[in-house]
């Protein structure tokens, strides 16, 4: 996946309208790698999203990912927000909401709470 600028300019020319899927966001770390501090997603349109984000000026960088269901996306978003938050890298600490109007559950939440995982995780948050 490639990095990009988190402003919008950067954001029209690399991300397609109505798209659904994840973004990660982050700032660059003092040797130069992708840190990332916030996990998403979007159901309806990432390119709206991720511009929202960019007026904030919260955030140096994304990476992005297309999803062609929005099931697809929340599992996404659910795995890697249990892995980063596990870390305690991540500043959105609310557990990602299920789709509006969609009947969908955590499966990593199921997992965690009823087979005694361990939450050391062996993969980092850098990208």
């Amino acid at each position: 996946m490639d990095i990009h600028i988190l402003e919008r300019e950067t954001i029209a020319q690399n991300v397609a309208r109505k798209l659904i899927g994840n973004y990660w966001l982050g700032n660059f770390s003092s040797n130069g790698s992708f840190f990332v501090r916030y996990i998403g997603r979007s159901d309806t349109c990432l390119r709206r999203r991720l511009s929202e984000h960019s007026s904030k000026r919260k955030y140096e960088a994304f990476v992005f990912r297309e999803s062609e269901q929005i099931k697809e996306a929340f599992d996404i978003e659910c795995r890697e927000w249990h892995l980063l938050n596990s870390l305690g890298q991540l500043d959105n600490q609310i557990h990602p909401d299920s789709p509006s109007k969609l009947p969908y559950k955590c499966a990593y939440c199921k997992a965690i709470n009823h087979s005694h995982v361990s939450n050391d995780f062996s993969v980092g948050g850098e990208v």
